[in-house]
């Protein structure tokens, strides 16, 4: 009688634990590759109107061209981000064929924004297998792929404040889907 209870009360922890998922805080951060080498960024755009869409690059982590994001959750797992200020000429990340761009004239994109284990996240395009992906040797480097699990398809969401200090982890919000 005790193990079957302790057994069943096992067993319940694991489907607890299995149905509590990650979700990311809306907030500014800085977004790192898995590596925590390099980091998004807009970098030098010509000054002129209307302001051209652009690919999305990065930068070294310490590089000034590393942008402060503003992510913002819309509902569950979907997100837009932006860099700028805050308002509506802000860039925003979109898609663009395989590669990931940002606009300063076109609607936001939302973003699915899931865990993926060790305080790493998997950005994708609502309802599609195209996984923002860092491939430093292409240009431009990030492009849209299908999964397949490598680092290269996981980021790290670094919260800012408006000092410009980075937190010291990733902040998380724990969600109980069930």
């Amino acid at each position: 009688m005790v193990r079957t209870t302790v057994s069943f009360i096992a067993l319940s922890l694991i489907a607890v634990q299995a149905a509590i998922a990650q979700t990311l805080e809306s907030g500014v951060y800085r977004i790192y590759d898995s590596y925590g080498r390099n980091a998004f960024g807009v970098g030098p755009i010509p000054i002129i109107y209307p302001p051209p869409d652009v690919p999305l690059r990065l930068f070294t982590g310490g590089s000034p061209l590393v942008d402060r994001w503003y992510v913002v959750r819309t509902s569950g797992d979907r997100y837009t981000i932006r860099v700028g200020s805050g308002r509506s000429g802000d860039y925003r990340i979109i898609p663009r064929g395989n590669d990931v761009f940002v606009t300063a004239t076109k609607a936001p994109q939302e973003w699915s924004i899931t865990e993926a284990g060790d305080g790493q996240f998997v950005i994708q395009i609502l309802n599609q297998d195209s996984i923002v992906t860092s491939e430093e040797e292409r240009r431009p480097p990030l492009a849209l792929e299908p999964a397949n699990g490598s680092p290269d398809q996981r980021w790290r969401f670094v919260r800012i404040g408006d000092d410009d200090s980075c937190a010291i982890s990733t902040r998380v919000q724990s969600t109980n889907y069930h």
